[in-house]
């Protein structure tokens, strides 16, 4: 997706949009994703001990589905997160039984056994180099239906609410143009297909550079320091307000963080909007020094996103635009846009037409701006939709 370059907000949602095409998960990632999930579902559907007695359902979540995952750098790896949904009352069983019984299942099979990796609430099969598969083991919280579900917590030893579907509807709801979920009936969902990039909702692609930019900020810093996807994903939905520019949704939303972490010493609580005993940001409590690398970030991208937006030439915007995306990439969207700016030129183009509409020299883009907001809890509260 191209704009015209008639203006500075215009010059920057070109540079921005370019910069999250190359951030899109190439098709030879997705296929190997595509086959592993759908190899280790079946295996696990074929579970002759425990799990093909059972109804059980099997979807992804996470960034997969939100369509917000980001290209790996180089030598870097990607999570593809999925839940396997059996159909039993946890009231009744031990808070292990799923998790243990996955663990085992994984081990009887020669080629995810030296893969699998016991975590707090799920196993991962750990395909080094290339990505990290991580299946969290859930039942319904009710038998008649609703997107809650239970998962466990090997550390706590008790069962925990969870709402990865509701979650997915939350965030969609944020779009530009309202979207149904597809509900599937199948008890193995496909993986959700990678649309053409004009189709990408402006939301997700301000969540790929507010990711990519995570990635470069804690590229050189302890793994486990890394502010946690969901949490980003979660702060921009709030803070998003239907903008159509990448630039200016960015920037509301980074200002709306940025207040609450200069009000907040402490860590603030944000939880799953569709279900709200779901704690995101549980581990700032248990671990309070996570929230003070969360607040460095935040800082660091803030001042950078302001400076960016003050600058006039390219080559001052391209030299921001390094430290916040990486040297590569951004040097390749600058001589990108140089070519089409020059095409427009000898053309003597005047309109481009983008998913979201044409735009032209006439077309203004307003921000719509974030009302101040002192009450942090706010964040952990029902929005009124």
């Amino acid at each position: 997706m191209t704009y015209l370059i008639d203006n500075k907000i215009s010059l920057l949602d070109d540079l921005l949009n370019r910069i999250a095409v190359k951030l899109q998960l190439d098709q030879t990632r997705r296929d190997k994703a595509e086959t592993s999930y759908s190899a280790v579902s079946k295996f696990l559907e074929n579970d002759e001990k425990f799990f093909s007695n059972l109804d059980i359902n099997i979807y992804s979540q996470g960034s997969y589905r939100l369509g917000t995952t980001v290209k790996p750098k180089s030598g870097d790896e990607y999570d593809l997160d999925f839940v396997l949904e059996v159909n039993l009352d946890y009231k009744k069983y031990n808070p292990l039984i799923l998790l243990d019984n996955l663990e085992r299942r994984l081990r009887e099979n020669e080629i995810y056994a030296d893969k699998v990796e016991r975590k707090k609430r799920c196993v991962g099969i750990n395909y080094k180099n290339d990505f990290h598969l991580d299946i969290i083991p859930a039942t319904p919280k009710s038998y008649f239906g609703g997107d809650d579900i239970k998962i466990s917590d090997r550390k706590l030893l008790s069962w925990l609410d969870s709402s990865p579907k509701g979650y997915v509807k939350w965030f969609e709801s944020k779009y530009v143009e309202k979207r149904l979920l597809l509900e599937k009936a199948a008890a193995i969902e496909k993986l959700p297909d990678q649309k053409p990039y004009e189709f990408i909702q402006p939301l997700q692609r301000v969540v790929q550079l507010f990711k990519r930019n995570r990635d470069i900020y804690f590229e050189n810093k302890n793994e486990d320091f890394k502010t946690r996807s969901i949490i980003l994903t979660t702060l921009a939905g709030y803070y998003y307000k239907q903008e159509n520019s990448e630039n200016i949704a960015l920037s509301n939303i980074l200002t709306g963080i940025h207040e609450i972490v200069l009000k907040s010493s402490t860590p603030f609580e944000i939880v799953n909007p569709a279900n709200h005993n779901e704690k995101f940001s549980d581990l700032w409590v248990e671990k309070p020094h996570l929230y003070e690398h969360f607040q460095s970030f935040i800082n660091n991208i803030y001042t950078k996103w302001t400076k960016l937006n003050e600058q006039v030439g390219i080559d001052k915007v391209g030299k921001i635009l390094e430290e916040l995306f990486g040297e590569s990439v951004s040097r390749e969207v600058i001589s990108e846009q140089a070519e089409y700016v020059n095409e427009l030129r000898k053309k003597k183009g005047l309109l481009k037409t983008t998913a979201l509409g044409t735009i032209t020299a006439s077309t203004e883009i307003k921000s719509r701006s974030i009302p101040n907001n002192t009450n942090y809890g706010e964040i952990s509260k029902a929005e009124n939709n």
